[in-house]
């Protein structure tokens, strides 16, 4: 894939739902990852509502909102093709990133 953006430690790549459902999945079960993330319950989700919910985030965002994985790189000792978590870039708020490290 790509790389959009490219720092000393991270990547950050094109978006793909099917991967994201599934990541997001796991990444549910975490329950330190939620309890960091949310003061709410933690609902769990199927890989099927995770991309259905992130291909309706992208479709109902406005234009100036553009999301990207975030990939480790080699020097990290982290396999590059590894999803890190997940990225929002807006004009007006600056950037909000979820990262979930393995």
């Amino acid at each position: 894939m790509k790389d959009i953006f490219k720092g000393q430690l991270v990547r950050l790549s094109a978006m793909d739902h099917e991967e994201f459902g599934k990541a997001y999945a796991t990444w549910n079960r975490d329950s330190e990852l939620m309890r960091l993330m949310d003061s709410g319950a933690s609902v769990l989700h199927s890989v099927k509502a995770g991309k259905d919910f992130f291909e309706k985030m992208v479709e109902k965002n406005s234009p100036e909102h553009h999301f990207f994985s975030i990939r480790g790189l080699s020097i990290t000792g982290l396999d590059e093709t590894l999803l890190l978590g997940s990225a929002l870039v807006t004009a007006k708020t600056g950037v909000k990133a979820m990262a979930r490290m393995p």
